[in-house]
């Protein structure tokens, strides 16, 4: 699991395809890197849900959680992306303990 820190670091350290090189040898590169982006993004979401304990919740509930903080947040980096997380998560867990 990264934090959102280890997670952007990780991911500057991933050889963005650049330079001479043939199409095919760009394309492949290109799919090399975007699978290291989407293995460490998935790592970082690991984290997240760890950190706010969110394993408790449904996979359909957590899928929306993540969406959304990541959908507000991503843009900004990860960190951004933690942060609408916890704040979508305390009111996930309000409207939970209300209803019961």
């Amino acid at each position: 699991m990264k934090s959102a820190a280890e997670a952007e670091a990780a991911i500057k350290e991933l050889e963005y395809p650049s330079g001479e090189m043939t199409r095919d040898e760009r394309v492949a590169k290109h799919e090399e890197y975007r699978a290291g982006v989407a293995r460490i993004n998935l790592e970082f979401r690991a984290y997240v849900e760890h950190v706010y304990a969110t394993s408790s919740l449904s996979r359909s509930v957590r899928d929306a959680l993540w969406q959304k903080a990541w959908d507000d947040g991503h843009s900004n980096g990860l960190r951004e992306v933690e942060l609408h997380y916890e704040d979508i998560v305390d009111i996930v867990r309000l409207a939970i303990k209300e209803s019961r």
